[in-house]
C-alpha cells in the first residue's frame, strides 16, 4: 500500500476546477466522456486511471478535446522524444548520481491549492556534474508521481542559485529549451507558473535576467523575483512550507529528499512499465483531428503544394531565372576540401536516395541538388545528413507555427516582403561564402513586422537556395535602420529556441561574419549580455557599427548591391528577381 506522499484531497480538486466553470457533477461526467474515449483509440497502449484523467483536465483548462491531445502526446512522446523518456527511469545510474548532486524536491503541503517545488545543490563541489537533460528526467519522475496523487493546478519554485556554475546555463541548448518549453511544457504538462523565486542569485545571472526583461511577456517577467535575502520568502510563503534551510518550520531539505527518495521506489514497478509502453501506430485512426505535432499517423503531416511547405516538386523550374551565381569550380573546391570527389558525391546522393526509398514515413525523395546541398551541410557525413532530411520534414509537424504561414503566396507573406528585404546577393565570395541581406523596405510599416512572417521568408529563401545554390557558408549583414526597440521586444525566448532548433538540426550553414549596421545603442546591450551565453569563436565573428561602412571594407564592390556603395544591382531590383519567379508554388 503507498503511503501518502502528497497531501491533496478531493477537496482541493473540487476547489480547483470552479476557476473552470466546473463543479463536481460536470468533471465527473467529462472523465467519463475522456474514459470512453480513451478505450476507443486501439493504438493507445492502455487506459489511465480517474485521478490521471482527472489531472489531464486541469492541465487542459478542463477542455475535453485539449485533454485528449494531451493524453494522446503523453504516450507518443515516450517514442517520438527517446532520448528524454527512454532514459527517465529513476533506478538508472545517471538518475541517480543528479539525485546525488542536487536537491530537487516538491514539498507534501499545497500552498493555495498550488504546489512548491524546491531547488539547492547538495555540495560546492558537484556543479559540473548537473545537466540539464538529466533535471529535467528527474522532474518528469515527480511529475508522474504528481499526476497520480496530486492535483496539477499551479507551482511556484525556489531556486537557491548557490554553486551553480555559469556552465550550466552554456548548456541549456536551444534544442535543450526547445523540448523542455515547446514540447513538454506546451503541449503536455503545462501547469501554471504562479511565480519563480530566485535566492544567492549571482552576478553573472544578471545580464541573463536583464535579457529576458526585454524579450519576455511582462505578465510572466513579473512572476520571477530575485529575493535579496532568505527573510524575504517570508512575505510570500508561510513558515511551515519553507524548509529550515530557507529560514521555515517546515520539513528539512534532507527529510523532503528522503520522502521522495521512498516514493520514487514506491512507484519503481510503474516506471518499469513506463519503459514498455508505445503507441502503435498502425492503428492509429485515420485523422489526427486538432494536432499540430503529431500530424497523420503519427508522422507528417501531408500539405498540399497550394497549402504550405510539403512535397516540393518544382515543376515550373524552367521558368526560373539564375539567381545565384555558382560554379563547378566552386563545388570542386568543396569537394575536395572533404576530400571527396564528382564520383563519390554521386555514390552519395544514390546511397542517400536508397535511404529515402526505405523511409515509409518520409513523403518524398529530394532530387540530387538538395540532398547535395545536405551533404555539404553536413560536411559529407552520410549519417548526418540522414538525420538532416529526416529533421527537414519533421520540424514542419514538431514547430507547425514556424510553417503553417509561410507560403509565399499567403497575405502575411506579401506584405513581409513590403516591409522588409531579406535576399540572397547573387555573387560568391572568393571563399565561396553567400552574403545575405536583411534591411527595412517600408520604415512606416515597423510595427506591422512580425517575427514569424521574418522567420518565412527567412525559410522561403533557404528552400530556393537547396534548389539552386551551393550552402557552403553565410555572410550576413543585419541593417537596423528603421528597426525600433519594439520589434526586439516580440522575439520570445520560445521564438528564438524554435527557430535556433531549423538552424541547427536542418539548415545549419557555418557563419562566417555577421555584420550588425546602422545599429541603435541597444543593439550593443542585448549582445553584452549574450556575449558571456555564446561561444567565443562565433561571437568573435560579430561586428556591430554605428554606420554601413565597414561593408565595402568587408565585402568587395562586385558583391554589394548599390544601396551599400557596391557594384550589383540596388536591393529593390534584387528583390524583384528573388520573389517574383514562378517558385511560388509552395
Amino acid at each position: 500500500m503507498k503511503q501518502t506522499f502528497l497531501e491533496a484531497g478531493d477537496e482541493i480538486l473540487y476547489d480547483v476546477i470552479k476557476d473552470f466553470d466546473r463543479n463536481e457533477k460536470s468533471f465527473n461526467e467529462d472523465v467519463t466522456v475522456v474514459t470512453k474515449w480513451l478505450q476507443e483509440q486501439p493504438h493507445l497502449p492502455e487506459v489511465l486511471d480517474k485521478r490521471v484523467i482527472q489531472n489531464f483536465l486541469l492541465l487542459s483548462k478542463c477542455s475535453v478535446e485539449k485533454t485528449k491531445q494531451k493524453i494522446d502526446m503523453y504516450f507518443t512522446l515516450r517514442s517520438k522524444l527517446e532520448d528524454v523518456f527512454g532514459e527517465s527511469n529513476p533506478k538508472l545510474p545517471h538518475l541517480k548520481e543528479i539525485r546525488e548532486v542536487m536537491n530537487f524536491v516538491v514539498y507534501p503541503k499545497t500552498f493555495k491549492n498550488n504546489r512548491l517545488f524546491i531547488f539547492k545543490m547538495r555540495q560546492e563541489n558537484l556543479g559540473e556534474k548537473l545537466e540539464p537533460m538529466n533535471v529535467l528526467r528527474h522532474l518528469l519522475s515527480i511529475h508522474e508521481i504528481r499526476m497520480k496523487e496530486d492535483v496539477t493546478f499551479g507551482e511556484y519554485f525556489i531556486v537557491d542559485c548557490s554553486h551553480v556554475p555559469v556552465s550550466y546555463i552554456l548548456k541549456l541548448t536551444p534544442t535543450f529549451v526547445f523540448k523542455a518549453v515547446a514540447i513538454i511544457y506546451e503541449k503536455l504538462y503545462s501547469a501554471r507558473l504562479k511565480g519563480l523565486y530566485l535566492v544567492n542569485f549571482p552576478k553573472f545571472g544578471e545580464a541573463a535576467l536583464t535579457l529576458a526583461q526585454k524579450i519576455m511577456k511582462p505578465k510572466l517577467f513579473e512572476r520571477i523575483k530575485v529575493c535579496p535575502d532568505l527573510d524575504s520568502l517570508k512575505d510570500v510563503f508561510p513558515e511551515d512550507v519553507l524548509p529550515a534551510e530557507f529560514g521555515g518550520t517546515g520539513y528539512t531539505l534532507q527529510q523532503l529528499r528522503d520522502m521522495l527518495e521512498s516514493k520514487l521506489g514506491e512507484y519503481q514497478c510503474w516506471y518499469d512499465h513506463l519503459d514498455t509502453l508505445r503507441v502503435d501506430e498502425k492503428l492509429r485512426p485515420e485523422s489526427l483531428k486538432n494536432d499540430d505535432i503529431l500530424g497523420f499517423h503519427g508522422n507528417f503531416k501531408k500539405l498540399d503544394n497550394g497549402e504550405g511547405l510539403g512535397n516540393y516538386y518544382f515543376t515550373h523550374s524552367h521558368f526560373l531565372a539564375i539567381m545565384f551565381a555558382t560554379s563547378a569550380d566552386a563545388l570542386k573546391t568543396i569537394l575536395k576540401l572533404y576530400d571527396q570527389n564528382e564520383e563519390s558525391l554521386r555514390l552519395d546522393i544514390t546511397k542517400l536516395k536508397n535511404w529515402m526509398k526505405s523511409q515509409g514515413h518520409l513523403p518524398e525523395i529530394l532530387d540530387d541538388k538538395r540532398i547535395e546541398n545536405f551533404l555539404i551541410l553536413n560536411k559529407f557525413s552520410i549519417e548526418r545528413t540522414k538525420q538532416s532530411i529526416d529533421m527537414y520534414y519533421t520540424v514542419r509537424t514538431l514547430i507547425p507555427e514556424l510553417y503553417e504561414h509561410v507560403n509565399p503566396q499567403k497575405p502575411n507573406m506579401a506584405e513581409a516582403r513590403q516591409i522588409a528585404y531579406w535576399l540572397a546577393l547573387p555573387k560568391m565570395t572568393d571563399e565561396m561564402h553567400r552574403v545575405m541581406v536583411f534591411k527595412m523596405r517600408n520604415k512606416q510599416m515597423i510595427d506591422k513586422m512580425e517575427p514569424r512572417n521574418v522567420i518565412g521568408l527567412v525559410i522561403n529563401l533557404e528552400e530556393l537556395r537547396l534548389n539552386e545554390d551551393i550552402m557552403f557558408g553565410d555572410v550576413t549583414i543585419f541593417d537596423n535602420e528603421g528597426i525600433n526597440f519594439g520589434y526586439f521586444k516580440k522575439l520570445t525566448p520560445s521564438i528564438i529556441a524554435k527557430v535556433l532548433t531549423v538552424y541547427e538540426k536542418v539548415f545549419s550553414i557555418p557563419m562566417k561574419a555577421i555584420y550588425i549596421v546602422n545599429s541603435p545603442p541597444f543593439v550593443s546591450t542585448i549582445l553584452a549580455i549574450l556575449k558571456s551565453l555564446m561561444k567565443p569563436k562565433l561571437f568573435e565573428r560579430i561586428h556591430v557599427c554605428e554606420d554601413t561602412s565597414i561593408l565595402t571594407e568587408k565585402i568587395p564592390k562586385r558583391i554589394l548591391p548599390r544601396d551599400y556603395g557596391g557594384e550589383e544591382k540596388s536591393l529593390e531590383e534584387l528583390q524583384g528577381g528573388q520573389h517574383k519567379s514562378p517558385l511560388v508554388i509552395f
